[in-house]
């Protein structure tokens, strides 16, 4: 995946420039944070994606409250990759936002596809 390092490269200077200019819990900074986490774990970096995907699910818990469809879907995500590593972080996720036992099918790109870049 040759596109790989230069998108992650430039959505990583997007992520802190939205950041300082935007704020943590802006729509487009959320998108980029979603953006850059799913090309860490495409890339195999989960253990780096991770830290996005919370902070992206926090930011949408925040902005749109935690039982906005947007917010479960990035739940939902982040749920998939803490299962097979943190077993309290997984149970936690779960009870705040009513996930199954079972886990969820994710559905990647829900958030990041809604807006507008």
């Amino acid at each position: 995946m040759r596109t790989a390092r230069p998108a992650r490269q430039r959505d990583t200077r997007a992520l802190e420039g939205r950041e300082k200019q935007l704020g943590s819990s802006h729509p487009r900074t959320l998108a980029t944070m979603y953006r850059l986490a799913t090309l860490l774990r495409q890339a195999g970096r989960v253990e780096e994606a991770i830290p996005l995907f919370r902070r992206e699910l926090e930011g949408l818990a925040l902005q749109l409250g935690d039982e906005d469809e947007e917010t479960l879907c990035s739940a939902s995500n982040l749920l998939e990759l803490i299962k097979p590593r943190d077993a309290e972080e997984a149970r936690q996720l779960r009870t705040r936002f009513g996930l199954s036992v079972q886990g969820s099918t994710p559905l990647l790109g829900c958030f990041a596809q809604c807006l507008v870049m």
